[in-house]
Protein backbone atom coordinates (compact mmCIF):
# COMPACT_ATOMS: atom_id res chain seq x y z
CA UNK A 1 0.00 0.00 0.00
CA UNK A 2 1.35 3.20 -0.78
CA UNK A 3 2.18 5.77 1.84
CA UNK A 4 2.87 3.18 4.85
CA UNK A 5 1.20 2.35 7.92
CA UNK A 6 -2.35 3.72 9.38
CA UNK A 7 -3.83 3.70 12.21
CA UNK A 8 -7.00 2.71 11.47
CA UNK A 9 -10.07 3.19 14.09
CA UNK A 10 -13.11 0.53 14.24
CA UNK A 11 -15.53 3.32 12.28
CA UNK A 12 -12.59 2.81 9.68
CA UNK A 13 -12.32 -1.22 9.74
CA UNK A 14 -16.00 -0.95 9.81
CA UNK A 15 -16.11 1.36 6.27
CA UNK A 16 -13.47 -0.68 4.27
CA UNK A 17 -15.38 -3.90 4.94
CA UNK A 18 -18.97 -1.77 3.77
CA UNK A 19 -16.77 -0.32 0.47
CA UNK A 20 -14.79 -3.31 0.05
CA UNK A 21 -15.25 -6.57 1.61
CA UNK A 22 -13.65 -8.62 -1.03
CA UNK A 23 -10.01 -6.43 -0.58
CA UNK A 24 -10.18 -5.29 3.13
CA UNK A 25 -7.88 -8.23 4.22
CA UNK A 26 -5.17 -6.95 2.01
CA UNK A 27 -5.68 -3.38 2.85
CA UNK A 28 -5.80 -4.14 6.47
CA UNK A 29 -2.89 -5.97 6.42
CA UNK A 30 0.20 -4.83 8.77
CA UNK A 31 -1.57 -1.52 9.25
CA UNK A 32 -2.61 -1.49 13.20
CA UNK A 33 -5.46 -0.83 15.45
CA UNK A 34 -6.03 -0.95 19.45
CA UNK A 35 -7.59 -3.40 20.94
CA UNK A 36 -10.63 -1.65 21.93
CA UNK A 37 -11.43 -2.23 17.90
CA UNK A 38 -13.06 -6.11 19.03
CA UNK A 39 -15.75 -4.39 21.21
CA UNK A 40 -16.81 -1.62 19.13
CA UNK A 41 -16.60 -4.06 15.97
CA UNK A 42 -18.80 -6.25 18.11
CA UNK A 43 -20.91 -3.28 19.18
CA UNK A 44 -22.04 -2.66 15.73
CA UNK A 45 -22.42 -5.93 14.66
CA UNK A 46 -24.72 -6.04 17.96
CA UNK A 47 -26.63 -3.11 16.57
CA UNK A 48 -26.90 -5.20 13.14
CA UNK A 49 -29.13 -7.96 14.53
CA UNK A 50 -30.85 -5.35 17.33
CA UNK A 51 -32.13 -3.72 14.20
CA UNK A 52 -32.78 -6.65 12.20
CA UNK A 53 -30.79 -5.83 9.65
CA UNK A 54 -28.97 -9.77 9.94
CA UNK A 55 -30.25 -12.94 11.63
CA UNK A 56 -26.91 -14.31 12.89
CA UNK A 57 -24.23 -12.74 13.98
CA UNK A 58 -22.11 -15.87 13.96
CA UNK A 59 -20.86 -15.21 10.38
CA UNK A 60 -19.91 -11.55 11.22
CA UNK A 61 -18.53 -12.25 14.20
CA UNK A 62 -16.03 -15.07 11.92
CA UNK A 63 -15.71 -12.60 9.32
CA UNK A 64 -14.27 -9.85 11.57
CA UNK A 65 -12.25 -11.56 13.60
CA UNK A 66 -10.42 -13.52 10.69
CA UNK A 67 -9.92 -10.03 9.46
CA UNK A 68 -8.49 -8.07 12.42
CA UNK A 69 -6.13 -11.35 12.19
CA UNK A 70 -4.47 -9.32 9.13
CA UNK A 71 -3.64 -6.01 11.98
CA UNK A 72 -1.13 -5.68 14.34
CA UNK A 73 -3.95 -4.89 17.17
CA UNK A 74 -2.25 -2.94 20.26
CA UNK A 75 -3.42 -3.13 23.58
CA UNK A 76 -3.53 0.18 25.17
CA UNK A 77 -5.23 -0.23 28.50
CA UNK A 78 -5.79 2.62 30.56
CA UNK A 79 -2.93 5.11 30.28
CA UNK A 80 -2.05 8.38 31.52
CA UNK A 81 -1.34 9.90 28.37
CA UNK A 82 -4.15 8.82 27.02
CA UNK A 83 -6.42 10.56 29.81
CA UNK A 84 -4.50 13.90 29.15
CA UNK A 85 -4.97 13.91 25.08
CA UNK A 86 -8.53 13.42 25.70
CA UNK A 87 -8.99 16.23 28.40
CA UNK A 88 -6.88 18.44 26.33
CA UNK A 89 -8.78 17.62 22.86
CA UNK A 90 -12.54 17.18 24.10
CA UNK A 91 -12.73 13.83 23.36
CA UNK A 92 -14.00 10.24 24.94
CA UNK A 93 -11.17 8.32 25.74
CA UNK A 94 -11.81 5.71 23.61
CA UNK A 95 -11.17 8.28 20.62
CA UNK A 96 -8.19 9.31 22.59
CA UNK A 97 -6.71 5.93 22.41
CA UNK A 98 -6.53 5.71 18.75
CA UNK A 99 -5.19 9.19 18.54
CA UNK A 100 -2.49 8.32 20.98
CA UNK A 101 -1.98 5.09 19.36
CA UNK A 102 -1.52 7.24 15.88
CA UNK A 103 0.68 9.77 17.16
CA UNK A 104 2.71 6.89 19.45
CA UNK A 105 3.38 4.96 16.05
CA UNK A 106 4.01 8.51 14.07
CA UNK A 107 1.17 7.19 11.54
CA UNK A 108 -1.77 9.06 10.25
CA UNK A 109 -5.40 7.82 11.53
CA UNK A 110 -7.99 6.73 9.37
CA UNK A 111 -11.75 7.46 10.90
CA UNK A 112 -14.41 8.23 10.10
CA UNK A 113 -15.62 10.06 12.79
CA UNK A 114 -15.08 13.70 11.89
CA UNK A 115 -14.37 15.49 15.45
CA UNK A 116 -11.58 13.11 15.78
CA UNK A 117 -10.54 13.37 12.63
CA UNK A 118 -10.23 17.15 12.98
CA UNK A 119 -7.97 16.22 16.59
CA UNK A 120 -5.26 14.39 14.37
CA UNK A 121 -2.17 15.89 12.81
CA UNK A 122 -3.03 13.38 9.81
CA UNK A 123 -6.38 11.92 9.28
CA UNK A 124 -7.50 10.44 6.35
CA UNK A 125 -11.21 8.10 5.66
CA UNK A 126 -11.55 4.96 4.66
CA UNK A 127 -12.39 6.02 0.98
CA UNK A 128 -8.98 8.12 0.76
CA UNK A 129 -6.80 5.21 1.97
CA UNK A 130 -8.59 2.67 -0.25
CA UNK A 131 -8.12 5.88 -3.32
CA UNK A 132 -4.43 5.91 -2.49
CA UNK A 133 -4.16 1.65 -3.57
Amino acid sequence: MKGGSYVFDASAIIKIVEIAPRIAPAVLKKQHTADLAYYEIGNYIWKLKKREVIDDVAPYAEFFTKLLAHIAVHSVGLRDEVLDIATRRGLTYYDAVYLWLAESLDAPLVTEDGKLCQAAARCLTAAQVLARR
